[in-house]
């Protein structure tokens, strides 16, 4: 059909068409469905969308394919020709469909209506799917030409979506800051044990980015970045070619779980020695600088409580050393009915404690407050995949609001952080339908007066957002044009046969930046293509005043993948030291390494022998269930890592890696098989030898 050009009757009555076999949905084991799409305007005309259409069924839908595809006020540009194909899109997995429409006149106020019609085949139950089977499409006199079905085979089954869309808001722009307020709590523990609801790991994909057109506007970076080993014997020592020193490398018995750490950590340095390491399902912190580690798994022992749906994962640490603070993010999950429904929001617990403090008794040591979804204005919506920093004057925090789909950035004074528990402290705090593209993006380490994050707008655009410590206005630039990257094909697999990289809540996000002065550098993970043949980390560095990208660097090699880059700079030289995780290739397993940008070596700190493969299928969506060593297992390699500068210190850095390790590799060769996996969490101080060994906060 044209779709070029329909009758507004026409797209009326197809419209009620759709509404009509949305209201007759029959349960089918294949269950597709639109998720939040991605959203962007290129040229003022052009309208760009990211639309994925995710299996809710417990059955593959194979040979997806999208026959129509409508704008309510626009016209279709591209793809040119229908239909177009996603393949198979396997259960609780997406497929992305990109477009582009031309609107001659696109309103940012307005939400735009988006009408797909596709086919797909698979087994469903009770020979339906939305309802959309033939004897009732007859009876709706919408029985559509069936004899494309027929003798074909492989398109079964027709689905029908309308999709909102959103438009970003206008760039450059601004708004004022929300503020709330409310009393601190002090830690008073231990308290009594409290049963601890079922651990789950909701990680929901965020929209996509969209995919605007191709732009290359900086050089690639010719030079490969390897991985090497340490091969130390003992701590502190240097790496073979003497760039880099180690302090510690200590490893730390983690547990074996359904997910992966998502490891975070800090070192307050001479202020007590003191180090919190944490993961999605436990705390675990040091008196001795790293050494030895005491490990909190159940933390109604600390507050008291199991608020919302129980404490659940995404914990972040930071440390303030103007105040000499240390700050522990806690996220909740949201309550839930018998039947898997959430019935209220959650929220994120935010203490803090002076380091001596936490040495002499860690359960009495905390003051904190909770940040809820009410508190932010946002009702009961889902909050997911938080972040720290901190400023001159103030401690940020961001958080996705899942359900509306966009970043909120939070903070406290300092002022307020050092009052005694009891006291009313006040947040302020953005609002998400601003930073739509910053979706799942990490905020800008080593701040100074101002604080900053970014979002995709495109694959070749970023939208930076700059909020001053002394303003209630935060603001958003204009797009900025950068190379345009791939975001599909994120596989690299591991000896055992496994895609180890599996990345969730969105590939592409922002997981790291960090100011120096006069720049911004944003990294992100960038998927194989033409010109890269493994998954690859992409550094953007922008001038901190027009926020124009000024170059690009890229951390690749051929052999294997890169991927979740953690950044920290220097305060005396500005260098920036990066952790990472890699792998893949076929040759190696998930992996964590260390570095700084421009050696051109990272430094391996870990040592897996397996693929972390346990979830059960369709826990948290399966990216390689349709392959690999371990049939119907999912594989998870984290969404985040930390990397902080160590107490006061100028040039000494601290991250937390974690491998996957048998338990007894005589009996089992997969995390599915008993006695299986764990995970083995790494807490690394490292920095120049002259940042170690002439002065500064160092670890004795």
């Amino acid at each position: 059909m044209n779709t070029m050009s329909v009758p507004i009757a026409q797209l009326s009555r197809r419209l009620a068409f759709i509404l009509l076999v949305w209201s007759t949905h029959v349960f089918a084991s294949v269950s597709l469905s639109p998720t939040l799409p991605g959203a962007a305007i290129q040229n003022s005309t052009v309208l760009l969308v990211a639309l994925p259409i995710k299996n809710f069924g417990d059955t593959d839908a194979d040979n997806v394919v999208i026959r129509s595809v409508v704008l309510l006020g626009g016209y279709l540009q591209s793809p040119a020709r229908l239909p177009v194909s996603l393949g198979t899109i396997a259960s609780g997995e997406r497929g992305v469909l990109n477009l582009s429409f031309i609107v001659r006149k696109l309103d940012p106020a307005k939400t735009y209506k988006v009408l797909i019609e596709g086919q797909y085949g698979g087994r469903t139950a009770g020979g339906a799917h939305h309802g959309n089977n033939r004897d009732e499409r007859r009876e709706n006199g919408k029985d559509r030409d069936d004899r494309d079905e027929r003798g074909k085979g492989e398109h079964d089954h027709e689905f029908h979506f309308v999709v909102d869309v959103q438009l970003p808001p206008p760039a450059p722009g601004s708004d004022t800051s929300s503020s709330n307020r409310g009393p601190t709590h002090a830690t008073q523990g231990p308290y009594p044990l409290l049963p601890q609801p079922p651990q789950t790991e909701s990680n929901e994909d965020r929209a996509p980015t969209p995919i605007g057109s191709p732009s290359f506007l900086f050089p690639h970076t010719a030079t490969d970045t390897g991985p090497k080993a340490l091969q130390l014997t003992s701590y502190p020592g240097t790496s073979p070619d003497g760039a880099v020193g180690f302090i510690v490398n200590t490893n730390a018995n983690g547990i074996a779980d359904r997910f992966p750490p998502d490891p975070s950590a800090v070192g307050s340095g001479t202020s007590s020695n003191l180090v919190l390491a944490t993961a999605n399902l436990y705390l675990k912190y040091s008196i001795d600088g790293g050494s030895t580690f005491t490990t909190v798994s159940n933390f109604s022992t600390v507050f008291g409580d199991q608020p919302d749906g129980g404490y659940c994962c995404d914990q972040v640490v930071h440390y303030i050393p103007s105040i000499d603070r240390l700050v522990w993010l806690i996220q909740t999950n949201q309550p839930k009915d018998s039947a898997g429904k959430p019935t209220g929001g959650n929220r994120l617990r935010i203490a803090w404690a002076r380091p001596a403090d936490v040495a002499a008794n860690f359960n009495t040591a905390w003051t904190w407050f909770d940040v809820t979804s009410n508190f932010l204005g946002l009702g009961s919506d889902w909050l997911d995949y938080p972040d720290l920093s901190t400023s001159d004057g103030y401690l940020y925090a961001s958080v996705d609001d899942v359900t509306a789909g966009g970043l909120v950035v939070m903070r406290i004074s300092y002022k307020d952080l050092q009052l005694p528990a009891g006291n009313i402290v006040t947040w302020d705090f953005t609002a998400p339908k601003n930073a739509k593209s910053a979706v799942a993006s990490h905020l800008a380490q080593n701040a100074t007066g101002t604080m900053y994050w970014a979002g995709h707008d495109d694959n070749s655009h970023l939208r930076v957002f700059s909020w001053a410590d002394g303003s209630n206005r935060y603001f958003w630039s204009a797009p900025k044009p950068h190379n345009s990257y791939a975001s599909a094909d994120y596989t690299s697999k591991a000896p055992d046969g496994q895609y180890w990289y599996a990345p969730r809540p969105k590939g592409d996000n922002i997981t790291s930046a960090v100011h120096r002065p006069g720049e911004l550098w944003f990294a992100w993970t960038a998927a194989r293509d033409t010109t890269f043949a493994q998954p690859y980390v992409i550094i953007a560095k922008l001038s901190d005043s027009s926020f124009d990208v000024t170059s690009e660097l890229e951390v690749w090699n051929s052999n294997n993948a890169y991927a979740y880059p953690a950044l920290a700079a220097n305060s005396t030289t500005s260098e920036v030291a990066i952790s990472l995780m890699w792998g893949g290739g076929d040759k190696f397993y998930l992996n964590h390494a260390v570095g700084f940008l421009g050696d051109f070596v990272v430094w391996i700190t870990t040592s897996s022998d397996v693929t972390f493969s346990l979830n059960t299928a369709g826990t948290t969506g399966c990216d390689d269930a349709s392959g690999g060593a371990v049939k119907g297992r999912c594989t998870r390699s984290g969404d985040y890592l930390s990397l902080r500068r160590v107490g006061n210190s100028s040039g000494l850095f601290s991250t937390l890696g974690y491998e996957i390790k048998l338990v007894d590799p005589t009996r089992s060769t997969d995390c599915a098989t008993a006695p299986g996996c764990r995970q083995d969490v790494r807490y690394v101080e490292f920095g120049r030898p002259r940042d170690i060994h002439g002065g500064g906060d160092l670890i004795p």
